[in-house]
Formats: structure tokens, C-alpha cells, sequence
């Protein structure tokens, strides 16, 4: 079932399947697979062809792939079978919303696939089967999603290594963006965020504890959209943190992100924080009402920029902002722009990163164990941390070691002159070291924060401070702030949507305390020659030609105001369609 209306879709006459028929993967939409395949211009089968050879050309080199289902051909015949000998409005009903696309899905969630690990990254849970799919990947399999496989994350969701290499597993090596070499894919969902970038499907799921959507997608140059915990069930999904985990769509169209939030969304009996979704928010889809605001419907929203989180933010980047957005937005007579500020960022920026983390490792320390009682199957008979541990020590493709040594530059940065060619980019990204050391510092601190340890309990006031007044809700209702805050800070009316640059990690954290939804759309891509590693050295965290995006972050369960936010903003910049010429060249075509 298409999107459109049916007298827009419905086809006079079927065309010749084929696959010169099928428009570029790496800008495809779910809108241009539905049209294609209610009109006959080409098969579900072949789109999947398509996206395989796609992922056999480019992911070689870039690693965001980790298993392929080899059921996808299977689910693409039998999805064409549906259709076979029907035409015009016949054809049109019997598709399915979601008939034909593409999916990856992340591997820390739950498959029904028998061939399909889930595993975080890890050695230490292949073989292992959880009980049941997740329901969000059941929802999109009965759209009519063609599961094509799983992608590569950071081992253990980045709660692993202090510091780390985002992208890399022991499972699936290291995942590389595609517009610098040995670039930095961010976030836990790196594999899902250059999956979708590429073209080797439509649709990418991601999971997010802390940053793991947003991250990586504003890194990869995708729509992430981060959904209020809750809306989406994390049952059967590897957890972090039950208070903060959540699932959402990593895609290259906004439109694309919001009717796979429609689908994904809704109760789960094995989900508890389900049940808080309210009744309106489950009758109210985000696509239906999706459409580009211009003059005729005007953007009618009270819009806060927290200024005190943007220090540190790249010039160039906080000056694109205020031309490309925030000037075209104050030009909207009834869009009203406040500068806020985030009432507790002084005191989030005195903590240490281990007090940081700390509620995350305290709420791991018991739902993982949790997980791991489930299992059907569980070969590494992992039990729990102390298990875990000595699996990643005594597993030498796990690469553990205490010490990690850094590049020179120790991620400050220096010049660098971009490859021209592969062979250029393969001795960039060779060394003769052999692989790195890796230690297991985060899971360390996992094993030591237990919920009655003292440290666990300074976490959880602190982070229900920055869940509320001290984060997100305080910036969004105008509170003031406390005693760490000179008086008269956010004395403004309440606002509904927060928007600021996506590498603004502290807003990013604080989103993720209570849950708040989140949208990262691109919005430009780096021109200054200097590079900056990552904290390891190993990895270009910026560099020429590095994406970058905006983000807007609203109340819980108000995916509707970003949706209209970011529409607009996505429609103004067309930062896409810069993608392809600002790629390696040899990831190009």
C-alpha cells in the first residue's frame, strides 16, 4: 500500500520488470520501491538482487555488514508471488505498506531468522537464541519488509573499551564512513548509519542509549530518529540500560524515518514501558501527515536554541547553522526564536566520564544478566560479567589487552592530505602494528556499580536532575536554574522544540535521561583540510568532506513537532544531494 493517494499510484498498465528499471540504491526511497513495484517497472526480487550486489561491491572495505540472511531471495520471491497476474487497483490492495523494501537491522536485536546471530559485536554470544523476535521487526516483516541481514555495531553497544573505536566488533572488525579515509562511523549503530548511506537498503534499524542513533547518523550524513523510549518495544533487543534503551530509524529521507517509526510503534506485553504510550499518540501516525510546510501552510512553532551548548562547536559549522537554518526560520512570521540554555550543564560538564556512565553501568549490571536468563540457547554459557570478562580475555580475536596505545597526534589535530585513489586509501588505512589492544574498562565498571552502591545512587539523582529540570524539559519549559546557575537563566515562555547543531554531545546525553525523541537531519559537510582523530588515534573523527547535521529534540511523545521541524529544514538544505561527489571516489556510482 503506497503512501500516496490511490488514483496517484494506480498504474494503467504493467511495465517490463527490470532492473535498469530501479532508480540509484544510495538515494532511493520507500515512496520510489512502492511505485516501482505496484507499476511492474521491476520485481521485489530484483530490488533485493540489487541491494546484495550493492553491498558485495562497497562493503569489502567498509565492513557495515555483518551477516546477510540468506532467506532475503526467498522473502522476495514469495512477496512477488502475492502480486503475480493482478494489475491496477487489485495490485495496489493487495500490497503492503511496506511491500519489497529493504531492511538491515541492527545485531543487538532479535531476528526470527534461524541464520541470523545477535550478539552485540561479540564472540561471546554466537550460538546463543533468544526466545523470540523482536516486535518492531516483526511489525516491519508484516509491512512487507524484505529482511536483507544484520549490521556491524561497536562491541557491547560502546560499553565495552574506555576509550574505544565506535563501529568496531570483534564479530565484524571496523566499520569506516565513506567520505574520509579510516573515518570515524560514530555511535553504537555505525553499521546501520553507513548501511543506509550506501544504498545496501532503504530502511537501517539502530538502537540508542546514549547518542547511538543520532551519532552515527549525523556522522554518515542519514536521517536518525530517536522515538520517546517506550514508543518502541526494546524487548529481545540486547540491553544497556532499561531506562533509556530505545530502537529507531536510521534512513535518508525523513519521510522514509517516520513511516518506519509508524510501523515499529505500538504496546509489546513484553515491554512494560509500552504501556505508558498514550492512547492519542498511538492513534495519531506520523506519515499521514507528512508533508513539506511552505507559504501555503506556515511553520507555526516556538523553537529554543540552548546558546551555552554550542562552545566548542566548529565555527564554520555553528555559522552554517545560522545561515541555512535559524535565519530562514526567523524569516517565518509565526516562528518564534528563543536562546535558552540547559539549566544543569555546568554540573554535567564537572563530571568525570566514569560518573558519566555510571547509571547506565548500574542499570547493565543487572538487565544483562536478565537477557542472559532468557536465552534458548546460550554456548559460551555466558552468566553474567564475570563470565563475560574472562571469555574477552582468553579470546584472542577479541583483541583484549590493558594497554591501548595512541597515534602521536593522541586526537588533536593536524594536517592531512585526503587519498585520491583506493590504493591511496588502503595504505592509509594498513599499519604494520598488528591489531590493536583493547581493554574492557566499561564492563569493569559494570561488574563494581551495583543499584545499592553509593556511586550508583549519586548516578540516579544526578541523572533524574538532568532527565527534568537540569536537561531537556528544563530548556524546553523555561526553568530556571539551580544554585550552580547565576539567576534569571530560562525565564522564557515555554518553547516546543529544541534545535541546535547534532555534535552538541552534551544535549545528545541529556535527551537520552528521560527519553526525550530526536530527529538528526544533515546539514553540511566539513571543508577545513585539518584532521581529528578519535580518542584512540585510530579512527578520522573529522576531516574535509566529513558530514554533519541539525537536530531537533521535543516532549516526550511529540514526534509530531519535529516531524514538522525538520521537514522544512531537510527540504531547505537537499544536503544529500551533495553526497556522492563528497565520497571517497572510489566509493562513488
Amino acid at each position: 500500500m503506497s503512501a500516496t493517494t490511490s488514483k496517484e499510484r494506480t498504474p494503467l498498465v504493467l511495465a517490463r520488470p527490470s532492473t535498469a528499471n530501479i532508480p540509484p540504491l544510495k538515494s532511493l526511497t520507500v515512496q520510489q520501491v512502492l511505485d516501482g513495484i505496484e507499476s511492474g517497472s521491476f520485481t521485489v526480487e530484483q530490488l533485493v538482487q540489487a541491494h546484495l550486489e550493492q553491498i558485495a561491491r562497497f562493503d569489502s572495505e567498509l565492513h557495515a555488514v555483518l551477516q546477510i540472511n540468506p532467506n532475503a531471495l526467498k522473502i522476495a520471491r514469495d512477496l512477488d508471488a502475492e502480486l503475480d497476474g493482478l494489475s491496477g487497483d487489485a495490485r495496489s490492495k493487495k500490497m503492503k505498506r511496506l511491500h519489497g523494501v529493504p531492511l538491515l537491522v541492527k545485531d543487538n536485536v532479535a531476528t526470527a531468522e534461524p541464520s541470523l546471530e545477535v550478539t552485540a559485536g561479540s564472540l561471546a554470544l554466537v550460538g546463543a537464541k533468544p526466545t523470540r523476535e523482536n516486535s518492531a521487526v516483526t511489525r516491519l516483516r508484516e509491512a512487507g519488509c524484505v529482511l536483507l541481514g544484520t549490521t556491524n555495531c561497536s562491541e557491547w553497544a560502546n560499553f565495552r573499551s574506555r576509550p574505544s573505536d565506535s563501529g568496531w566488533s570483534a564479530r565484524g572488525g571496523q566499520t569506516y564512513g565513506a567520505y574520509h579515509a579510516k573515518q570515524d562511523p560514530f555511535g553504537s549503530s555505525s553499521g546501520s548509519g553507513v548501511a543506509a548511506d550506501m544504498g545496501y537498503c532503504v530502511l537501517a534499524m539502530g538502537t540508542e542509549t546514549s547518542g547511538s542513533i543520532i551519532s552515527p547518523a549525523t556522522q554518515n550524513n542519514i536521517v536518525g530518529f530517536k522515538p520517546t523510549t517506550g514508543l518502541v518495544s526494546r524487548d529481545a533487543v540486547i540491553p544497556i540500560s532499561p531506562q533509556q534503551d530505545t530502537l529507531g530509524s536510521m534512513t535518508r529521507t525523513l519521510a522514509d524515518a517516520a513511516i518506519m517509526l509508524d510501523v515499529m510503534m505500538g504496546r509489546d506485553e513484553h515491554d512494560p514501558k509500552t504501556a505508558e504510550i498514550p492512547e492519542a499518540r498511538l492513534q495519531s501516525p506520523l506519515h499521514p501527515k507528512f508533508t513539506v510546510v511552505d507559504d501555503g501552510k506556515p511553520l507555526s512553532l516556538r523553537i529554543g536554541i540552548p546558546r551555552d551548548a554550542l562552545k566548542g562547536i566548529s565555527p564554520r559549522i555553528l555559522e552554517a547553522f545560522e545561515t541555512r537554518v535559524v535565519e530562514p526560520l526567523k524569516a517565518h512570521k509565526v516562528v518564534t526564536i528563543v536562546d535558552c540554555s540547559l539549566p544543569g550543564l555546568m554540573r554535567f560538564e564537572n563530571l568525570s566520564l566514569e560518573e558519566k556512565t555510571n547509571y547506565m553501568a548500574g542499570e547493565f549490571h543487572d538487565a544483562f544478566p536478565a537477557y542472559l536468563a532468557t536465552l534458548a540457547a546460550n554456548p559460551q554459557t555466558i552468566d553474567g560479567f564475570e563470565s563475560l570478562c574472562s571469555f574477552l580475555k582468553t579470546t584472542p580475536e577479541e583483541q583484549y589487552g590493558e594497554e591501548e596505545e595512541k597515534t602521536e597526534d593522541g586526537g588533536q589535530e593536524q594536517k592531512e592530505e585526503e587519498p585520491e585513489d583506493k590504493e591511496e586509501a588502503k595504505k592509509e588505512s594498513t599499519t604494520d602494528d598488528g591489531p590493536p589492544r583493547r581493554n574492557i574498562e566499561r564492563l569493569v565498571q559494570t561488574k563494581r556499580i551495583t543499584r545499592d552502591s553509593p556511586a550508583f545512587k549519586a548516578a540516579k539523582e544526578t541523572a533524574a536532575y538532568f532527565a527534568n529540570p537540569g536537561g531537556i524539559q528544563g530548556a524546553l519549559d523555561g526553568i530556571k536554574g539551580g544554585p550552580e546557575r547565576p539567576h534569571g537563566f530560562n525565564t522564557h515562555e515555554p518553547v516546543d522544540v529544541l534545535l541546535l547543531p547534532t555534535n552538541a554531545s552534551a544535549v545528545n546525553f541529556f535527551a537520552g535521561c528521560e527519553g526525550h525523541p530526536q530527529i538528526t537531519v544533515p546539514l553540511g559537510y566539513r571543508d577545513s583540510p585539518k584532521v581529528k582523530h578519535n580518542d584512540t588515534g585510530r579512527l578520522v573523527a573529522s576531516g574535509p568532506n566529513v558530514p554533519y547535521g541539525v537536530s531537533g529534540i521535543a516532549r516526550k511523545y511529540d514526534e509530531a513537532s519535529l516531524v514538522k521541524l525538520c521537514a522544512v529544514i531537510e527540504d531547505w538544505t537537499k544536503t544529500r544531494d551533495q553526497a556522492e561527489e563528497r565520497r571517497l571516489k572510489h566509493l562513488r556510482g
